[in-house]
């Protein structure tokens, strides 16, 4: 099988570099984070800007769709994560998660969980059903922690990832 994709528009940012994109699954849009802490919402079919927001006061480094809930979440170089209804173009919630900058979130695709890391070297696993409450934390790592969806095995009952220096844990 293969993919031809054809750019008849550029969509241009001025910020130092974009950090993360993220793909809905169900309609053509894509969010973007920037170093700037400017996060966009693009239409890939109608190729307009949904919104453009100036989200974070820090480099948003990681965006992902929540799409069951109709909300994006980012991370953001002072620790904190952002959660936002697309929807209704509104802040649900914002807490400090890590103690350092976040590197990655991770949603689990059929539970109510988000997993996000960071360079604290801690991983903590979220749950929007109790108002986004700390379920578990994950230590032990002397690297800082960075997760990616394929490297990484979230059962009901377990987690299982990647590390940086190599190992499975």
């Amino acid at each position: 099988m293969s993919f031809f994709f054809d750019f008849t528009e550029d969509f241009v940012g001025y910020s130092a570099r974009v950090k993360c994109v993220a793909l809905h699954s169900t309609e053509p849009w894509l969010a973007c984070s920037l170093h700037s802490g400017r996060v966009y919402l693009y239409d890939l079919e109608a190729h307009k800007i949904l919104w453009d927001r100036d989200l974070l006061d820090h480099p948003a480094r990681t965006v992902k769709f929540i799409e069951r809930e109709n909300l994006i979440i980012c991370g953001s170089d002072d620790g904190m994560l952002h959660v936002y209804d697309y929807r209704r173009n509104r802040r649900v919630k914002r807490w400090t998660a890590h103690a350092d900058y976040i590197r990655e979130v991770v949603v689990h695709p059929t539970l109510p969980f988000v997993l996000s890391c960071s360079d604290d070297q801690v991983i903590r696993l979220w749950s929007w059903e109790i108002d986004w409450g700390l379920v578990d934390v994950f230590k032990g790592h002397s690297h800082y922690t960075q997760l990616e969806y394929g490297a990484l095995i979230l059962t009901d009952t377990s987690l299982e990832y990647a590390r940086c220096d190599g190992s499975r844990k």
